[in-house]
């Protein structure tokens, strides 16, 4: 076998960070032995600042009740972010599902929080109509 013919072995999981950069390459920066993060530390700060973010703005949308028509924007516009980041969370940092679970917990809390929205808006449209 020439060296040249050498199979690519896949480099070991947690070697290199796991986030991908924006522009859809992954990040490469390789990871200290004592890492117990999955990220660099760039990624790891990006990561927390966008959890963040995003907790607080659903957090907000789930606290606005809706009692009018300006409410129910204002609740959609932040279910709207809130959803885009959570988004931005799954594609940067966990190409490979890593966070299936929360996800699929945010999604089902989501769906409440439409329902809801749904409920208070045609209540809303009842109460006009009579």
């Amino acid at each position: 076998m020439r060296a040249r013919d050498a199979p690519d072995y896949p480099e070991l999981p947690g070697a290199y960070c796991e986030a991908v950069e924006q522009d859809g390459r992954p990040c490469r920066a390789e990871l200290p032995s004592s890492a117990g993060d999955p990220f660099c530390s760039r990624h790891y700060k990006e990561w927390r600042e966008l959890n963040a973010k995003w907790s607080k703005t659903h957090k907000e949308a789930e606290r606005l009740i809706v009692i009018n028509a300006d409410i129910a924007k204002q609740k959609v516009m932040k279910l709207r972010l809130s959803s885009e980041l959570r988004r931005q969370i799954r594609d940067e940092f966990y190409p490979r599902g890593g966070d299936i679970q929360d996800y699929i917990k945010w999604i089902h809390n989501l769906e409440n929080d439409l329902r809801q929205l749904a409920d208070s808006l045609l209540s809303m449209v009842c109460f006009l109509s009579t």
